[in-house]
């Protein structure tokens, strides 16, 4: 079976979800329905909890351009505002290793980072590498879809202790966090 093709949605997040994450489940009863949907995962930032993220994974990329194109949209769109105060950040990323097990742990490392020359973009790459096998590939990474500067990395920790114990080569992220969140199938 192929990897999935996976979409990440960081948002500033409203009262309401930062309360109670499950202000969510409005909007993840229509996105269930969706075909190819795999599964739906999402939980605020433990350093800033007014952003907020929430992870797709598809089938394949089609499906979550189906998604966007179909006739439920409007109808999720309605759903998720409960959760998302204002206009959201979306990647797509095809990750060549399953973060299925990254997105059960108790926390969650998102991190986005842009990298503008060759140079850079080797530096995150060895960084994030170092990364995924110190995780034993509960971690991956790769670039954005269509979008060769920006890498996404997750990884999933056992708290944030355990996570601070790793320490990687030093690169400049544009955006990191370690989040907590709910997690879990949707379907």
């Amino acid at each position: 079976m192929a990897l999935p093709s996976t979409e990440i949605i960081i948002f500033p997040s409203t009262e309401a979800f930062r309360s109670d994450l499950s202000v969510l489940d409005k909007g993840l009863g229509p996105l269930s329905n969706i075909e190819g949907l795999l599964s739906s995962h999402a939980g605020v930032q433990m350093q800033d909890p007014s952003i907020g993220y929430m992870i797709n994974n598809f089938e394949t990329l089609d499906n979550f351009k189906q998604l966007i194109a179909g006739p439920q949209f409007p109808e999720v769109l309605a759903g998720l505002k409960l959760a998302i105060a204002g206009p959201p950040t979306i990647h797509n990323v095809a990750f060549p290793f399953d973060i299925t097990g990254a997105l059960a742990k108790p926390i969650t490392e998102l991190a986005v980072v842009t990298a503008t020359t060759p140079e850079a973009k080797e530096a995150v790459k060895e960084c994030f590498e170092a990364l995924s096998i110190a995780t034993n590939r509960l971690g991956s990474y790769n670039s954005v879809v269509d979008k060769e500067d920006i890498f996404v990395a997750i990884c999933g920790w056992e708290s944030v202790e355990v996570r601070l114990c790793y320490s990687l080569p030093a690169v400049r992220f544009s955006e990191i966090f370690i989040a907590t969140g709910t997690s879990g199938d949707v379907g």
